[in-house]
């Protein structure tokens, strides 16, 4: 359920066709938790880590405030800045517990964890977020993202935080009209939660594609963390009687080849009325 946003938005058109665009804006939501996090039934597929829904789950509570700077410029760039508080009550969260042995109907499990979700105290977010594109050249654009934020959770009696940030960069390069190439790369930082912290991981994903047939149909060819043959994750979590380390190894690398093919010619037009309707609103 996402009730109504509360946008103010100041607008400047400069002569030189740039523009500037100042948002201060208010959401309140209520997020209730997915079917997964609610199915009491146990999924036992991996015996020493066990997964419990809870129909108990209260909705999560979110108050965010921002306030953001956009500027494009003539030749194509673009600069936007956002300033966040984000705070979300009654937040959703995994918990994990520790069993030397779990009765579950007929079966016995020994030393394994059981995971379930619960409603910690709030989570509050406060940070920046900066997003620019440059066309370095004729031929070569790079767009990048940048999100640096505090992060602060509260829990029974503890106080948990850390710094965190995620970045991730897009080049693409056009050799020919015919022929580009494209690399995205996505980095997101450990973060600490209730019982401990959680790794870090990169990927990234490259890309060569030509069109044919008047840009109707496209080959591709596409690799995807190549040069490494695994995600590795390792955590450090505890709780009532046990601490444990683990590192997760996660298959990611890929290769494939794409093919596709447009049919027709898809066209959307905005009407003069809509658009003086979307100028006066922008406008309030």
């Amino acid at each position: 359920m996402k009730l109504p946003i509360r946008t103010l938005i100041f607008q400047k058109r400069e002569m030189s066709q740039s523009k500037i665009i100042i948002r201060l804006r208010h959401t309140y939501r209520i997020q209730r938790p997915d079917y997964r996090d609610l199915n009491p039934f146990i999924n036992a597929s991996d015996p020493k880590n066990i997964v419990e829904g809870n129909p108990t789950l209260k909705p999560e509570i979110g108050n965010n405030i921002e306030a953001g700077y956009n500027k494009s410029f003539k030749k194509g760039g673009n600069l936007n800045i956002v300033l966040f508080y984000r705070r979300t009550d009654q937040d959703i969260q995994q918990y994990l517990t520790y069993y030397s042995a779990l009765k579950v109907g007929d079966t016995t499990y020994y030393n394994t964890a059981l995971t379930n979700y619960i409603n910690v105290g709030s989570e509050q977010n406060t940070g920046i977020n900066l997003f620019g594109s440059l066309p370095a050249s004729s031929k070569l654009t790079l767009r990048s993202n940048l999100s640096v934020f505090y992060r602060y959770i509260t829990y029974q009696s503890e106080n948990i935080s850390s710094l965190n940030y995620r970045f991730n960069i897009n080049a693409t390069y056009q050799f020919s009209k015919t022929l580009i190439a494209e690399f995205f790369g996505n980095f997101n930082s450990a973060r600490n939660e209730i019982q401990g912290r959680y790794p870090s991981y990169t990927t990234y994903n490259m890309a060569i594609r030509k069109t044919f047939w008047k840009d109707k149909a496209s080959i591709a060819i596409t690799g995807t963390n190549v040069f490494n043959e695994y995600i590795e994750q390792p955590t450090q979590l505890s709780g009532i009687g046990f601490t444990e380390s683990g590192l997760r190894q996660i298959q990611y690398r890929s290769f494939g080849i794409n093919f596709t093919y447009k049919f027709g010619k898809l066209e959307f037009k905005k009407g003069k009325e809509e658009d003086d309707k979307q100028d006066n609103q922008e406008g309030m």
